[in-house]
């Protein structure tokens, strides 16, 4: 990126960033759109560099695709202020529907899997439902459930300190979940939209769990405990049983779930599971036009199969619907040294992604309704 000052008299300074090829298009090999990707990250390195020189306001070219240029820039700028001033925080738009489900809810609802995954810490669980409507009620929802573990030590089978360093973003599933129904309401997208995302803090108690417990779950059937550390899939299981008062049209579920993720992906790819090969072909088309890839790991090799276990358990659980589970263990961090419109730390991936899948699936469900063809994607 270059900056030239006082080309023109309405910028103080311009950013002149190379886009590279002009043919770049659709690469069947990485399963990405190169041209799309390549006008993200030119919008984001011009932006942080104009942003580097305190700058204000920031006006930015689409690149012959807006909505590409638009999240470039978005992503490249946005900078964490929790910790900031009061008066320099923006304002960010509240969820008005939602429900808060307490540890005495969760017991009177027989969510013994997630309430003994919860009982090594002091801090109670929570359960938290937020709902949309985007069309009629009594038509079917789409049910996101995210995995929320505010902080996972392990329990008594405790991590090693490397690992729980990162541990405060085990509940990234939970954020994208959130963030994924912000935004359909925000789009109005005509879709039922129901999100369930219990959470709770693992911690090695007095009155954890222990390996060779016994947990009954709300489905009525038994887990037995081997390890500590899964506690996360416990909440989920309840949560899935819970949505099967729903009858979803699809339950969609993102979590942090194995390590093993990221030694079979690298950081290129949410790694999805699927038992509808149709649904997840929606989701795959989705992940290329915004760039967040999803990949098929049905097939992992039997060393890194530990997520295709977390995946096959979290089925016993499931209603009988279609769904997708993405496992977000390798793309939820980074050390921003691998695209410019990622800073370093948590990375909320694949939220864009989501979005994009939900409103493809709403247009080609609208479209079969009304028996016309969707337009393509």
């Amino acid at each position: 990126v270059r900056i030239f000052y006082d080309l023109d008299k309405q910028f103080s300074a311009i950013a002149v960033v190379g886009i590279g090829d002009e043919c770049l298009s659709y690469n069947e090999t990485e399963q990405i759109d190169e041209w799309k990707e390549a006008i993200r990250l030119a919008s984001a390195t011009g932006c942080r560099a104009l942003q580097d020189l305190y700058i204000r306001t920031i006006f930015v070219e689409s690149f012959g695709h807006a909505e590409s240029s638009a999240e470039g820039c978005g992503m490249g700028v946005w900078m964490y202020q929790e910790l900031k001033n009061q008066e320099k925080q923006k304002n960010v738009p509240r969820l008005e529907l939602y429900d808060v489900r307490s540890k005495e809810w969760a017991k009177l609802m027989g969510f013994n899997a997630y309430l003994a995954a919860a009982k090594g810490s002091c801090e109670p669980p929570v359960f938290l439902e937020a709902v949309y409507y985007g069309c009629e009620p009594d038509v079917a929802p789409i049910v996101l459930v995210g995995k929320g573990v505010t902080f996972d030590s392990g329990g008594l089978c405790r991590k090693d300190y490397q690992e729980m360093q990162h541990m405060r973003g085990d509940m990234a599933g939970a954020a994208c979940v959130v963030a994924t129904c912000r935004a359909v309401a925000a789009l109005q997208l005509p879709i039922n939209l129901r999100c369930l995302i219990p959470l709770l803090e693992s911690l090695p108690g007095p009155c954890a769990m222990k390996p060779g417990d016994i947990v009954r779950a709300k489905n009525g059937k038994s887990t037995l405990i081997e390890t500590t550390d899964f506690d996360g899939r416990l909440g989920l299981a309840d949560a899935f049983c819970y949505a099967s008062n729903y009858n979803p049209k699809v339950v969609v579920s993102v979590a942090t779930m194995r390590p093993e993720m990221r030694q079979t992906l690298g950081i290129a790819a949410t790694g999805v599971f699927s038992n509808n090969d149709v649904l997840y072909e929606q989701m795959r088309v989705a992940s290329i036009h915004t760039g967040d890839r999803s990949v098929d790991v049905g097939n992992c090799c039997r060393i890194l199969a530990a997520p295709c276990a977390a995946a096959a358990f979290l089925r016993e659980f499931l209603p009988p619907c279609d769904w997708l589970h993405m496992d977000t263990y390798s793309v939820n961090m980074t050390e921003g040294d691998t695209v410019s419109y990622l800073r370093r730390g948590m990375t909320g991936r694949p939220t864009r992604t989501l979005i994009e899948f939900l409103a493809q699936f709403a247009c080609k469900s609208n479209a079969a309704e009304s028996g016309q063809q969707a337009p393509a994607s």
